[in-house]
């Protein structure tokens, strides 16, 4: 009797323990819907759509998978790869989200008080910053006024659909909060965040204002800026920008491919 009750359950989806299965499929597709968010307002990139592709395959292999391991062989294989991969990348998410977190309390300390900023560059739409470049630049500002002697690096060059620099664009946007023209240096060549801190050490250096920096950027992307950064001889410190709410999705995902990318090609 239990025998058949196990065949059974294999049959309906590939996961003994039907609660389980349930709960799997229940995960995968309110992870579906909340990468879904993001498109909502126009935002759909590697990040988001990756975690889609990955919620569906979720999804499908705890609905479908009893299928192919009741038809063994290559079928069975098949379907413990799938598992394995899925489970190894479930580790691997988790460990990156801790480093994540873990980037955030690098903050400036108190014997640090007016130490350069390096404010990351994103998308300008037109001459405008898009709202993430934007409260970024608000951040920086904070900072700037708060740190009356601090030098800022306005990072990022010219991409696509940007009439202008993105440097360009946060060093009027600093300017318009009453930052003053001198105390910006424009770093506007730069295509990625490896080459925003490679360029931005170098103007530090250039301009003997040492090697401790503050970088804004978001939360989701300063552990990143602040390992690149050490790469290049600088040593970093964090001033975080929130990500908004409806943009997180697609900007996480993004950011962990991004950060597997950047550990394994240095």
């Amino acid at each position: 009797m239990r025998h058949e009750k196990i065949i059974q359950s294999r049959r309906q989806g590939g996961i003994r323990f039907p609660r389980l299965r349930t709960a799997v499929m229940i995960i995968a597709a309110v992870a579906f819907l909340w990468f879904l968010l993001p498109i909502v307002v126009g935002v759909l990139n590697v990040g988001n759509a990756m975690g889609l592709c990955v919620c569906a395959v979720v999804f499908l292999t705890a609905c479908f998978g009893g299928r192919l391991t009741e038809r063994g062989g290559i079928f069975r294989m098949i379907y413990y790869a799938i598992v394995l991969l899925l489970g190894l990348g479930v580790i691997w998410a988790g460990i990156l989200s801790g480093l994540m977190v873990w980037g955030l309390s690098n903050t400036v300390r108190a014997d640090e008080e007016n130490i350069p900023v390096i404010v990351l560059g994103c998308q300008v739409k037109g001459d405008v910053p898009s709202t993430e470049l934007q409260r970024r630049i608000n951040t920086a500002a904070e900072y700037l006024h708060a740190h009356p002697d601090a030098v800022c690096i306005a990072s990022g060059g010219q991409g696509a659909g940007e009439n202008r620099s993105e440097a360009a664009v946060i060093a009027e946007g600093l300017q318009k909060q009453g930052i003053s023209a001198d105390r910006i240096l424009l770093e506007d060549t730069s295509v990625n965040t490896r080459q925003n801190l490679q360029n931005s050490a170098r103007l530090l250096e250039e301009h003997n204002l040492g090697s401790k920096a503050a970088i804004v950027t978001d939360e989701y992307h300063q552990y990143r800026a602040g390992f690149l950064a050490r790469r290049v001889g600088l040593t970093p410190r964090a001033v975080n920008v929130d990500t908004l709410v409806y943009i997180f999705p697609a900007c996480y995902m993004r950011e962990l491919l991004a950060i597997t990318k950047d550990l394994v090609i240095r």
